[in-house]
């Protein structure tokens, strides 16, 4: 007999967790990850815009603390 509870569903599929339907299928997929592979990807190519966007922001958020 096998035990069932919290999780036991993605640890059977080796997920780390996530949301899953009635029929067992991931709700929402891999977005998060594709959005960071972009990110990530642009600071490859672009690492002095990176760089002085990362100022930018850091700028602002000063002048508003």
């Amino acid at each position: 007999m096998s035990e069932t509870g919290v999780g036991s569903a993605s640890t059977e599929r080796g997920d780390h967790g996530g949301l899953y339907d009635q029929a067992g299928n991931r709700i929402g997929g891999d977005r998060p990850r594709r959005d960071v592979e972009v990110l990530a990807r642009f600071a490859q190519e672009q690492p002095l815009a990176t760089a002085l966007i990362a100022l930018g922001l850091g700028y602002l958020l000063g002048k508003m603390l």
